[in-house]
C-alpha cells in the first residue's frame, strides 16, 4: 500500500522565538517489500533550554531509526512498542547530555535547564496501525461523518495545564510512555498537530467551522492540495489570535 503525506508549520505569532516544532514522515521497505510508514510531531518546550533542538532531534532519531529498523524487519505489533521504548530512552538520554554540554547559561525564574519535547508518532503497514503520545500534542482519525480523538493531552497535562510528560529533562523511568493499537482506514486522515492547532479549532464533525476542513482533508488528493487545506487551517487558527507554533501533519492511504 502506499501512502500520501503532507504537513505545514508555522512560528508563533509574536515571533518571541524560533519555530520550536518539527514534523516529518518516512516510508521504509520491509524484508518483504511492504511498505511502512512513520509519522513524528514534535513540539519543543517552550520554558526550557532550546526547545527547538530537542524537537527537531527527537524527529530526526524517530526517523532514523524508523529507515533502519524496517529495512531488516517486519511490521509487528507485538514486537514494535518494546523497541520504540528503546528509542525513546535513547532520545531522553542524548538530549538530557546534550543540555549538560552546552547549557552553561543561569535559568531564570521556572525555565527549565534541559531541552524538552513532546512527541506523536503514528507507525503503520497499511493494515494495522500504531499510536504513541508523550505530551500535550494530539492524533486525530477523521472520516466523513466522525472525528475520533485518538491521543489528547488529557493525560499529560494538570488542571492548572503543566505538562508533566515530556522527552528530555527527566528520569528515563519516568518517561509516561501511551500506545494505541488499532486497524488503518484508508478512507480516513490521519491527523497529527501540536496544541497551536487544536488549541482554537473545535475537532467535532458537528462543528462547522471544522467539518469545512474535513471534507477539504478527505478529498485532498495530492501534497499540493494537502497542504493548501493546511495553510487555510492555519490561517483560521491564527485569526484566533493564537500565539504558539501550529503545526500539523497529515497521514491518509494513497488512492490509486
Amino acid at each position: 500500500m502506499s501512502f500520501l503525506t503532507f504537513g505545514v508549520s508555522v512560528q508563533c505569532k509574536n515571533k518571541e522565538h524560533d519555530n520550536q516544532d518539527k514534523f516529518g514522515s518516512v516510508t521504509v521497505k520491509s524484508p518483504s517489500g511492504k511498505e511502512v510508514l512513520v509519522a513524528a510531531v514534535a513540539d519543543g518546550v517552550s520554558m526550557c533550554f532550546k526547545g527547538e533542538i530537542a524537537s527537531y532531534n527527537a524527529v530526526r532519531y524517530v526517523l532514523n531509526w524508523a529507515a533502519v529498523y524496517f529495512s531488516t524487519n517486519e511490521f509487528n505489533v507485538a514486537e514494535i512498542p518494546n523497541e520504540f521504548d528503546k528509542l525513546i530512552t535513547n532520545i531522553n538520554q542524548n538530549l538530557n547530555h546534550h543540555s549538560s554540554l552546552k547549557n552553561k547559561k543561569q535559568q531564570l525564574d521556572g525555565y527549565s535547564p534541559y531541552s524538552s519535547t513532546t512527541l506523536s508518532c503514528v507507525i503503520t503497514d497499511g493494515d494495522k496501525i500504531l499510536y504513541f503520545n508523550i505530551g500535550d500534542s494530539s492524533i486525530y482519525e477523521l472520516k466523513h461523518y466522525s472525528t475520533t480523538n485518538i491521543m489528547s493531552k488529557s493525560n499529560h497535562v494538570t488542571a492548572s495545564g503543566h505538562l508533566v510528560s515530556f522527552v528530555g529533562g527527566i528520569d528515563a523511568d519516568s518517561l509516561d510512555i501511551r500506545y494505541i493499537e488499532s486497524e488503518f482506514d484508508n478512507s480516513a486522515v490521519y491527523f497529527l498537530c501540536t496544541d497551536g492547532m487544536n488549541n482554537q479549532i473545535d475537532f467535532n464533525i458537528d462543528s462547522d467551522e471544522f467539518r469545512k476542513f474535513n471534507q477539504r482533508l478527505l478529498s485532498a488528493d495530492t501534497r499540493t492540495n494537502g497542504i493548501t487545506v493546511l495553510k487555510g487551517m492555519v490561517e483560521y487558527v491564527l485569526s484566533k489570535d493564537e500565539h504558539d507554533d501550529i503545526t500539523a501533519l497529515v497521514v491518509k492511504g494513497k488512492q490509486i
